[in-house]
């Protein structure tokens, strides 16, 4: 039983990282891949935090039939399932978590299995303060988005906390941690807005905020070309700051199984998407938004070509840290990709399915996904009997958890 530690990006793409691209900004990613296992075609859930992280840590996706908005779905899913952090605790791990994503909070459920929890919402200094009550606000109310947005911007909010505010406290765990020990950090580095410290920008700080308020959802503006090579430097910068860390834990800790990936990936306009998607269960699913890294480092070396889909992550997780790792097993499955689009993603094709079109692509040769194949393209119609059949198999599964519910409100009026 090994010790691991598990690292998610937020908004990684694929292709802006080594070893998936030809690239500079992740020497020691690049590193870790030499020693360890690169999926190449490593598919989120979903293109967005609330969409993906559910499915990970649980390995299902969620239903429409529990709960009414997204947080009630989230914790319901997270609450009636074996998280990734229960399997490690039920195997005897000590578990350790430090995520200030609000979407990975314990609001969401996803303190279940963990000895230690930091999500970064109890009180601290006064900065610490107004950032709890104006994130917890926002979350259980829908409200102060304004000064969520300005907190944001002025790199203090929930979305800008950089890694070394709470990097002594990672390792201050890890050294009184009994082992075996499981810790999973979650960075927010890449989301936007994209504010990489000084030595990892070539923009003036206020040409930094700039780029970001022209990015910046509120503002209804689309970003101009220069803008667009701007923000691509910045988010570049903020992916570098993300390699620091890891560089940190390949020489600060000794030997765990390292496994780091993309929660979802970010647009850039490359579909007319800027980011990824809104808090709702909807957002597209084109590969800038859900092809992300995973690299597990510290096992044999091996590279998987064929497509992963995240879910299967605890399965990899628990396999690896129990010394009998079977990666081909998890990279044989149909990747399927649920938000409001049902999306299937095989190793040279891609078919994506919404309530008004069906559409497929031939990656290997339109991989940017500008030309849909045409209606009765054998990939359209495989396409359609594969999503046929998740969608009938997540109807299922909605249909059995209503009457689970019905039994327990019944149950409770007895």
């Amino acid at each position: 039983m090994r010790n691991t530690v598990l690292v998610t990006v937020d908004s990684l793409r694929a292709d802006h990282v080594a070893p998936y691209a030809d690239v500079e900004t992740t020497p020691e990613l690049e590193g870790l891949a030499d020693d360890g296992v690169v999926y190449e075609r490593s598919i989120a859930p979903g293109p967005s935090t609330p969409q993906s992280m559910p499915a990970i840590w649980t390995g299902s996706y969620p239903t429409s039939a529990v709960g009414g908005d997204v947080r009630d779905v989230i914790e319901r899913h997270v609450d009636t399932r074996t998280t990734l952090a229960e399997r490690f605790s039920q195997s005897g791990y000590a578990t350790a978590a430090f995520t200030p994503n609000p979407f990975t909070s314990r609001h969401y459920g996803f303190d279940e299995g963990f000895d230690t929890f930091e999500d970064f919402l109890d009180p601290g200094g006064r900065i610490d303060r107004l950032r709890s009550r104006v994130v917890t606000r926002w979350m259980e109310q829908g409200s102060t988005f304004g000064i969520r947005f300005a907190l944001n911007m002025l790199g203090v909010g929930d979305l800008t906390m950089s890694w070394e505010s709470y990097y002594d406290r990672i390792v201050e765990w890890v050294d009184q941690a009994p082992e075996p020990w499981f810790l999973w950090v979650f960075l927010l580095e890449p989301h936007w807005p994209y504010r990489p410290p000084r030595r990892h920008r070539d923009s003036s700080i206020l040409e930094m905020y700039r780029a970001n308020l022209r990015r910046a959802p509120a503002t209804d503006s689309t970003p101009s070309a220069e803008d667009r090579e701007r923000l691509l430097r910045l988010y570049e910068g903020t992916i570098r700051h993300v390699d620091e860390f890891i560089g940190r834990i390949r020489r600060e800790f000794d030997e765990p199984i390292v496994a780091v990936h993309g929660d979802h990936g970010e647009g850039f306009g490359e579909h007319g998407e800027w980011g990824h998607g809104s808090v709702g269960f909807d957002g597209p699913l084109f590969e800038e938004n859900v092809r992300v890294p995973l690299v597990i480092g510290n096992v044999d070396q091996e590279t998987i070509e064929r497509p992963l889909s995240l879910r299967s992550l605890g399965d990899i997780l628990i396999s690896a840290a129990g010394g009998d790792p079977d990666w081909s097993e998890f990279s044989r499955r149909w990747v399927v990709t649920k938000s409001a689009t049902v999306g299937l993603r095989g190793s040279e094709w891609k078919f994506l399915k919404s309530a008004d079109e069906s559409r497929a692509y031939a990656l290997q040769s339109d991989p940017g996904e500008r030309t849909p194949l045409s209606d009765g393209h054998p990939l359209v119609e495989l396409g359609e009997r594969l999503a046929a059949a998740f969608q009938e198999s997540q109807s299922e599964r909605e249909r059995l958890e209503r009457a689970a519910e019905s039994v327990s409100e019944h149950s409770g009026r007895l």
